[in-house]
């Protein structure tokens, strides 16, 4: 961008970079989300201006719009209007409606993130495995559904049913290490589930490893 300003695309990448960090800095303890979305804030906005400045930029023929950029685009709109301007159901339509256009694996992604049934954000990040069968982030948040889910059946008394979603929780979050080993988030759950079912040795290696890498990210999960 220093050398040449008007470089589109460079501004877009910076634009999914923001993007990316503030998803991440989302993730962690339910009970402290709130705490994390406002310290977030400051970089939602730096993504609002940064896409403000991609949106004054004369167009050029030589680099065209592709579909990611549109996603990033709805990605960021939709955050901005959840989080900034407190329009949950306008984001989350924003959302819908933009997926039957785009097919985009991020978009469902986020649209499972956002739920708060289990059951529903299973089905919104198998979309999105369907539409991406590596992605990661998607893997890691169907681990964690399963989880919940899980703990949903064994309140209710079906003990079978809980023990499959234990399983299909640490199948994803597996998956998710075989494509990132150092990915610590997904470090950090499969620990804590290898904690709740007694596999402690296993436990204790994740939660480790994940502090190694990011200790910021195991304190969040705490």
């Amino acid at each position: 961008l220093r050398l040449d300003p008007g470089l589109t695309p460079a501004r877009r990448l910076q634009a999914w970079i923001l993007l990316r960090e503030y998803r991440w800095s989302l993730y962690g303890d339910p009970s402290t989300f709130r705490e994390r979305a406002l310290d977030a804030a400051p970089k939602l906005e730096e993504l609002r201006r940064t896409l403000s400045e991609v949106g004054r930029m004369a167009p050029r023929s030589d680099l065209p719009k592709t579909r990611e950029d549109e996603v990033l685009e709805v990605l960021a709109r939709a955050l901005i209007l959840r989080f900034v301007d407190g329009k949950n159901d306008e984001s989350r339509r924003l959302l819908t409606d933009s997926d039957i256009v785009l097919e985009s694996e991020e978009i469902r992604n986020l649209l499972g993130f956002w739920e708060k049934d289990p059951v529903q954000q299973i089905e919104w990040q198998t979309k999105a495995l369907d539409r991406m069968p590596l992605f990661k982030e998607a893997l890691l948040d169907r681990g964690v559904a399963h989880w919940v889910r899980s703990d949903q059946l064994q309140s209710s008394g079906d003990r079978k049913g809980a023990e499959a979603e234990e399983k299909s929780s640490i199948r994803d979050l597996d998956r998710a290490l075989e494509i990132d080993s150092d990915f610590a988030h997904a470090l950090v759950c499969r620990g804590t589930a290898r904690q709740a079912i007694g596999e402690l040795e296993g436990s204790l290696r994740d939660l480790a490893r994940a502090v190694e890498l990011q200790p910021g990210v195991a304190e969040a999960h705490a």
